[in-house]
């Protein structure tokens, strides 16, 4: 349970990290609508994880899921994939759920950092040549770091206590596969 709890933080922390700055980075730009639309982003981590659970658990559903009919339209897969059955696909599953609730706050928390930094070291960038590649390396990465650094710790934590959008989507199982150190203390207390 604690290389399932550790593999499960690891790829779904900086998938999280990356997608979130880089739509952190789009709803900057971004100036007329951002309340509506940071409030739209809010919604997947405003959700309890008990519904996100349950939610995702039925977009993945082997029969009636919204991911196997999608990929069966695009004609990606032949039939229908037991997504939360089987040991090899479990994992991810669980995993882009957690990336879809997580990612929410890593947005807005980079996104708030990045309201913070003053337009004048941009221009001073630009002045000097700096294209954006090189803004982002010099400017945008090291004023962010503090914040990169909180994001990452509390992301982390949560991450690797997270109970119940895992139990909720396949009990740990199956066969162990997802049984994260949260449902073994669960189970050993229960």
């Amino acid at each position: 349970s604690i290389w399932s709890s550790v593999r499960f933080t690891l790829i779904s922390l900086p998938i999280s990290l990356v997608l979130g700055l880089g739509l952190a980075l789009v709803f900057n730009e971004i100036k007329k609508y951002r309340p509506v639309f940071t409030g739209f982003l809010l919604v997947p981590w405003a959700i309890a994880p008990v519904v996100t659970g349950y939610m995702w658990r039925w977009l993945f559903h082997d029969n009636f899921g919204m991911i196997n009919h999608l990929l069966l339209t695009l004609g990606l897969i032949d039939a229908n994939v037991t997504w939360l059955a089987r040991t090899d696909t479990a994992m991810a599953a669980v995993i882009v759920a957690n990336v879809w609730r997580f990612m929410p706050y890593i947005t807005i928390m980079l996104l708030a950092g990045l309201q913070g930094i003053s337009t004048e070291l941009y221009e001073a960038a630009h002045v000097d040549g700096a294209n954006i590649l090189q803004r982002f390396g010099y400017v945008t990465l090291p004023q962010l770091r503090h914040v990169i650094g909180v994001v990452f710790l509390f992301a982390t934590i949560w991450m690797v206590n997270d109970f119940a959008l895992i139990f909720i989507m396949t009990e740990g199982g199956p066969a162990k596969a997802t049984q994260v150190v949260p449902i073994t203390i669960y189970r050993i207390a229960f």
